[in-house]
Protein backbone atom coordinates (compact mmCIF):
# COMPACT_ATOMS: atom_id res chain seq x y z
CA UNK A 1 0.00 0.00 0.00
CA UNK A 2 1.45 3.52 -0.63
CA UNK A 3 -0.48 5.53 1.99
CA UNK A 4 -2.12 7.44 -0.65
CA UNK A 5 0.83 8.99 -2.55
CA UNK A 6 -0.18 7.45 -5.81
CA UNK A 7 -3.90 8.94 -5.68
CA UNK A 8 -2.06 12.46 -4.65
CA UNK A 9 0.36 12.31 -7.53
CA UNK A 10 -2.79 12.00 -9.73
CA UNK A 11 -4.43 14.60 -7.83
CA UNK A 12 -1.56 16.75 -8.34
CA UNK A 13 -1.89 15.89 -11.94
CA UNK A 14 -5.07 17.40 -12.35
CA UNK A 15 -6.94 14.01 -11.77
CA UNK A 16 -9.83 15.16 -9.44
CA UNK A 17 -10.55 11.54 -8.60
CA UNK A 18 -7.04 11.50 -6.87
CA UNK A 19 -8.44 13.32 -4.19
CA UNK A 20 -11.83 11.67 -3.61
CA UNK A 21 -9.52 8.42 -3.25
CA UNK A 22 -7.62 10.25 -0.39
CA UNK A 23 -10.91 11.50 1.32
CA UNK A 24 -12.21 7.79 0.87
CA UNK A 25 -9.45 5.95 2.76
CA UNK A 26 -8.50 8.43 5.36
CA UNK A 27 -12.54 9.64 5.80
CA UNK A 28 -13.24 7.84 9.28
CA UNK A 29 -10.15 9.41 10.67
CA UNK A 30 -10.86 12.67 9.52
CA UNK A 31 -14.50 12.57 10.89
CA UNK A 32 -13.73 13.53 14.14
CA UNK A 33 -11.14 16.41 13.65
CA UNK A 34 -12.38 19.89 13.11
CA UNK A 35 -11.54 22.03 9.98
CA UNK A 36 -8.66 23.68 11.54
CA UNK A 37 -7.06 20.41 12.08
CA UNK A 38 -7.75 18.70 8.93
CA UNK A 39 -6.10 21.94 7.13
CA UNK A 40 -2.82 21.40 9.42
CA UNK A 41 -2.73 17.56 8.61
CA UNK A 42 -3.01 18.03 4.46
CA UNK A 43 -0.81 20.83 4.76
CA UNK A 44 2.13 18.84 6.66
CA UNK A 45 1.03 15.94 4.85
CA UNK A 46 1.54 17.61 1.46
CA UNK A 47 5.03 19.02 2.79
CA UNK A 48 6.42 15.16 3.96
CA UNK A 49 5.33 13.59 0.29
CA UNK A 50 7.07 17.13 -1.26
CA UNK A 51 10.40 16.21 0.64
CA UNK A 52 9.63 12.74 -0.39
CA UNK A 53 9.27 12.92 -3.58
CA UNK A 54 12.01 15.59 -4.19
CA UNK A 55 14.43 12.71 -2.82
CA UNK A 56 13.16 10.53 -5.48
CA UNK A 57 13.96 12.45 -8.19
CA UNK A 58 10.46 14.48 -8.71
CA UNK A 59 10.62 17.82 -10.22
CA UNK A 60 7.81 20.31 -10.15
CA UNK A 61 6.83 22.78 -13.07
CA UNK A 62 7.13 26.16 -12.23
Amino acid sequence: MDNGASSYRRFLDGDDRGIAEIVENYKDGLIKKNERQVRNLLYRAKQSLRSTLEKEGFIYEE
